[in-house]
């Protein structure tokens, strides 16, 4: 079984242990965890699903296999602490496959010329993960989420490896924040998003991507300096990576971009098969 692309990863505490009949079985650290997953509808193969910790249950929440537990601290590499957390929604505040790419980001930064600490934007930032690692990579940078309870989860993550006082918290809607910044005319060398496919603002008012992804495109276009780099995930897989490389030729004045596009996909500890995880944009302005 061959993948198109496999990508290395920073050294995160986690493992995929089995798939398959609609769930996944996964070790974050020294928990594992039990969940549903809809795209896997093979068969499981392994034999440590009762060696499950926490089993989530849609519509019942958590169930544990011994004594109840709420968040523990994951070794997310380079000597970085991550505090994970069970949420009534199944997740736990930290996406896996965002580990793939994180070496390629650092690679990046490396690559940015002129003085001065690079400068990042990572949108849709979630509980830091990515921000993190820019940060102890010597970058400033601007961590934007629109969900007050993410950006405290963010925070306590920078706390807790000492790095509070290293990063700008904004909470903002990220497509406003574009418009703003390109008002402002600000720039930076390094551009993070990881938009959702959907999100319910209000009783009354939706976040689509389909309806936002040509002001994110031409947003982030409009706020890269020369030279820089952007890295765009999502977990719509199909269509998403084509209609970005489209808009991004769009608005780049079909000038020379680099840009290339891959699926991030969680491989099995024990066997060569892989869990599809969405879309990868990444590529460079002239």
């Amino acid at each position: 079984m061959n993948s198109p692309q496999i990508m290395r990863s920073v050294g995160l505490d986690y493992e995929l242990l089995d798939s398959g009949n609609g769930r996944k079985l996964e070790r974050f650290g020294t928990r594992i965890l039990l969940r549903p997953s809809s795209i896997c509808i093979w068969k499981k193969l392994g034999e440590r699903w009762g060696e499950a910790d926490a089993t989530f249950v849609p519509g019942q929440g958590w169930g544990f296999r011994g004594k109840p537990f709420e968040e523990w601290d994951l070794d997310a590499g380079e000597g970085l602490s991550f505090r994970l957390r069970l949420q009534r929604s199944g997740q736990v505040g930290i996406f896996p496959e965002h580990a793939l790419y994180l070496p390629e980001v650092l690679t990046a930064l490396r690559q940015i010329k002129g003085g001065g600490a690079p400068r990042v934007l990572n949108l849709f930032a979630f509980t830091g993960l990515a921000s993190l690692y820019c940060v102890c990579a010597g970058a400033e940078v601007t961590h934007l989420d629109k969900s007050k309870q993410a950006l405290a989860w963010a925070m306590t993550n920078f706390e807790l490896n000492s790095l509070g006082s290293k990063v700008r918290l904004i909470a903002d809607d990220a497509i406003a924040f574009l418009k703003r910044e390109k008002r402002r005319a600000k720039c930076y060398d390094v551009i993070i998003a990881d938009p959702p496919n959907f999100s319910r603002i209000s009783r009354a008012k939706t976040w689509e991507l389909d309806r936002v992804v040509i002001d994110l495109v031409e947003g982030i276009l409009a706020l890269l300096d020369r030279g820089g780099f952007f890295f765009i995930s999502c977990h719509q897989g199909y269509g998403f990576a084509e209609t970005v490389e489209n808009l991004l030729y769009q608005y780049s004045g079909r000038s020379k971009i680099e840009v290339s596009s891959t699926a991030l996909s969680l491989k099995e500890t024990s066997t060569p098969r892989r869990l599809p995880a969405g879309m990868l944009v990444r590529g460079r302005v002239p």
